[in-house]
């Protein structure tokens, strides 16, 4: 009885891992050099959002998503400074978080990638 508790206990945190995990993915934002605009499905992450303005954007796939409001958004870096992103697209069928970075450049912001 004991030795199936135990089994019972080790379940539960490798559940709790995963979840951790999925938690960290989910507020990763993706660098996209074939992105379009900046998109999230994270309504709640939104400073500000005119969801009267929507759309329909072409995904990399071939599939298309909706887009159900364009706003703004700060993100905190692990520094401590504060990047606020604009006209970001609010697409609830996203998995995922992307910059684009060609919107950045449009938008004379300097960036970096290394390994």
């Amino acid at each position: 009885m004991v030795k199936g508790t135990e089994v019972k206990r080790v379940d539960v945190l490798y559940a709790a891992e995963a979840l951790n995990i999925t938690d960290l993915v989910e507020q990763e934002w993706i660098m996209d050099t074939g992105c379009s605009y900046h998109m999230t499905p994270k309504k709640e992450w939104f400073d500000e959002l005119n969801e009267e303005i929507t759309g329909i954007i072409k995904m990399g796939n071939d599939t298309t998503s909706s887009v159900k409001g364009i706003g703004s958004i700060k993100i905190l870096n692990e520094d401590g400074t504060v990047v606020i992103l604009t006209q970001v697209r609010y697409v609830p069928d996203l998995k995922r978080n992307l910059i684009s970075l060609g919107t950045l450049d449009s938008q004379g912001c300097a960036y970096r990638g290394e390994n």
